[in-house]
């Protein structure tokens, strides 16, 4: 079916601007989190709005669901588009935030890039933070991958049928949605440091225990939920991951918060952005090549691939060892921190 705009180049050439705007409005958007909470809810906060976006992901599914059926996959794109104008408007037109404000020019586009540039030119002035990105790439990598091949995984390792996979899925994210509030609380009362490795922690179960024990025949039998009869052991490990699903995206960006020195929270969440999006970008690669380079091997080069996906986590689990949760100190001069504290405005 052809929508308005017919060619996979327009289309793609379209994709890329809207996926570029949304992960530059991300940034901001995670740096508001400073201005919506103090530093004792700061965990709550993120936690409800990570739980948030799982409940309009379902509702989405609900609503626009019928419609793709009948009319084709593009027709979930405009609506899509018009409930996040619509849910952005009390945060645009609402919240207030405060500091100086500056108008937004050429000069200013250009000092944030001096800005920027110094910063990677002052890296021994925030070793710590940098491990922390590091930490985060790597970690990233391993749950933006089975996030978006785990449905793909189930069917292709013969424990379910796309339908069953997705409704597993499906489940597994309502758990997550009650489990992103308590996590919030948690990121709160302990510290987000704590509860990122322990989320790590968990994942590092989930991927090890999905990649060498679910589905082997002589390991447990079928357990049925909500009408799913699926092997006990993928229950087992898949109710840990709908636990776990959200805990590092509600603690890392907490954490980031603690310790970035003040006046460049905007400017590190553009660097932790920056690392999400590249782990995205490798991770789907790095499967993509060990499922087609050992293709000969039939289901278990899926297994191979998501084990792997292990190393990763325990990568960033042992960096963020090292990480300090404690503020560092701006290395910016006076001129440097004036503008980086200053608002925008048209």
């Amino acid at each position: 079916r052809q929508g308005l705009f017919g060619g996979l180049t327009t289309g793609l050439a379209l994709f890329f601007i809207a996926n570029y705007l949304y992960q530059t409005g991300l940034i901001f958007y995670n740096s508001l989190i400073i201005n919506v909470s103090s530093e004792e809810t700061r965990g709550i906060v993120s936690g409800i709005g990570i739980g948030a976006g799982y409940v309009g992901l379902f509702v989405a599914f609900l609503l626009f669901e019928p419609q793709v059926e009948k009319y084709g996959n593009q027709w979930a794109f405009l609506p899509t588009a018009g409930m996040y104008v619509l849910f952005a408007l009390p945060l645009l037109l609402i919240l207030k935030e405060g500091g100086a404000m500056r108008r937004l020019d050429k000069s200013l586009v250009i000092d944030s890039y001096r800005q920027l540039y110094g910063t990677f030119q002052r890296a021994r002035a925030h070793v710590n933070l940098f491990r922390f990105i590091i930490a985060r790439f790597a970690y990233t990598e391993a749950v933006n991958t089975v996030s978006s091949f785990y449905v793909l995984y189930l069917v292709e390792i013969g424990v379910a049928t796309d339908n069953e996979a997705v409704n597993f899925v499906t489940t597994l994210l309502l758990v997550a949605v009650v489990a992103s509030v308590a996590v919030g609380f948690l990121v709160s009362k302990f510290g987000p440091k704590r509860v990122l490795m322990v989320g790590i922690a968990g994942w590092t179960v989930v991927v090890l225990g999905v990649s060498l024990v679910v589905g082997v025949s002589f390991i447990g039998v079928n357990l049925t939920i909500f009408g799913l009869s699926l092997p006990a052991t993928l229950w087992a490990v898949g109710l840990l991951g709908g636990l776990a699903w959200a805990s590092p995206q509600i603690a890392d960006r907490v954490l980031l918060t603690k310790l970035a020195p003040d006046g460049q929270v905007g400017e590190f969440f553009g660097l932790f952005q920056m690392s999400g999006r590249l782990s995205a970008a490798l991770g789907p690669a790095l499967w993509w090549l060990i499922t087609t380079t050992l293709i000969s091997l039939g289901a278990v080069r899926f297994r191979i691939a998501m084990s792997l996906l292990a190393v990763f986590l325990i990568v960033g689990f042992l960096i963020l060892l090292w990480v300090r949760e404690e503020r560092e100190e701006s290395d910016l001069s006076d001129a440097d921190e004036q503008a980086s504290a200053a608002q925008v405005v048209d």
